[in-house]
């Protein structure tokens, strides 16, 4: 969010809107969604896409939440056959974003 927060100030008011809008949205989209599948995914989850919505517009947002869960899929269907752990959706939105924030 620091990081967000700094991208809004250096932007000027041109960045402010686009910015809490995605913000807004990432919390509102990802709160139903958590409301709706009430097990495996948590308000860490939620917490760290909605901090990613100051960074990136909503529909790469979105993008980056689906490549995460596509690789989290791919990643659980490999792992978790063999360890019988849970898979972390963490680490997968934090490559996701990072690749849409540089590219």
């Amino acid at each position: 969010m620091i990081i967000g927060a700094v991208k809004i100030l250096t932007s000027g008011f041109d960045g402010f809107l686009p910015s809490l809008i995605g913000f807004g949205a990432a919390v509102l989209t990802l709160t139903v969604i958590k409301l709706i599948f009430r097990k495996g995914f948590g308000f860490g989850d939620v917490k760290l896409l909605a901090s990613c919505g100051l960074l990136l517009s909503y529909s790469e947002l979105l993008v980056a939440f689906a490549v995460a869960c596509f690789g989290a899929a791919v990643a659980g269907l490999t792992v978790k056959r063999r360890f019988k752990a849970d898979v972390a959706l963490a680490p997968f939105i934090a490559v996701s974003v990072v690749y849409f924030l540089f590219t």
